[in-house]
């Protein structure tokens, strides 16, 4: 099943991308590994601003590049 993240990979195939993706911290970890494997690279973030299980976060994901991979960038 094609989702959101693969058509954007594949419509920029060319492009390098970084995409950011909200999470939940009651997010099921193999919804977060199914969606990392579709990237180069990937970090999540979670922000303890709410209750324990109501937090948010962030799931920064790379396509074409690696960040700190560039020699001068």
């Amino acid at each position: 099943m094609e989702g959101i993240v693969d058509c954007l990979v594949d419509r920029f195939a060319a492009n390098e991308l970084l995409c950011a993706i909200q999470l939940f911290q009651n997010t099921e970890q193999a919804s977060i590994e199914a969606l990392t494997a579709r990237f180069d690279w990937s970090a999540v973030h979670l922000y303890n601003v709410n209750p324990p299980g109501q937090n948010h976060g962030v799931l920064l994901g790379t396509s074409g590049w690696v960040p700190g991979s560039r020699v001068g960038g």
